[in-house]
């Protein structure tokens, strides 16, 4: 009998993208240039305003996961990405708790549904994966914004702990 802790840790979301980031540092680290441009971008237009509209982009964007992490659960079975079941579940989950935290502070209505072409499923094999990587970059990138946006904003006061973390470890 296998151990069912470090079994299930294996197929936990955090690991699988773990080992995804890895195997494309690469192309990460050109990706970071354009996350960094955004950032600045997210800098210049740091208002309150424009903090609320990056959180309605990250709600819409993590709904955008959980409809499209539904629709590849439900084309998982008798498909290569059957084995991987769970962690299409669990992350499908997570995305869902995201949305419901989201929703606490911008409530708003949100697109009855998402038009997903059937190639983004990839027929269950790599490609489905390398959509949800897309997405999760997205997502990260829309994170890294909005925190961005908001330490900016004015009236915000500057955080010691935030502004030295970069120069070393902070306690």
């Amino acid at each position: 009998m296998r151990d069912g802790i470090g079994q299930e840790t294996q197929r936990t979301r955090r690991a699988v993208l773990g080992r995804a980031v890895l195997g494309r540092a690469a192309i990460g680290l050109a990706a970071a240039g354009g996350a960094a441009s955004l950032v600045r971008r997210a800098s210049a237009a740091s208002t309150a305003q424009s903090t609320g509209q990056v959180i309605n982009v990250i709600v819409t964007q993590e709904q955008f996961g959980v409809t499209f992490l539904t629709k590849a659960v439900k084309r998982t079975p008798g498909r290569p990405s059957e084995q991987f079941l769970p962690v299409l579940n669990a992350a499908n989950t997570t995305e869902f708790d995201h949305v419901r935290g989201l929703r606490r502070l911008v409530p708003r209505q949100l697109p009855p549904a998402f038009g997903i072409p059937e190639a983004a499923f990839g027929a269950g094999y790599p490609g489905l994966f390398a959509s949800i990587d897309k997405i999760e970059t997205i997502e990260l990138s829309m994170y890294l914004i909005g925190v961005t946006a908001h330490l900016r904003a004015p009236g915000h006061p500057p955080d010691r702990r935030t502004a030295k973390r970069g120069d070393r470890d902070i306690p």
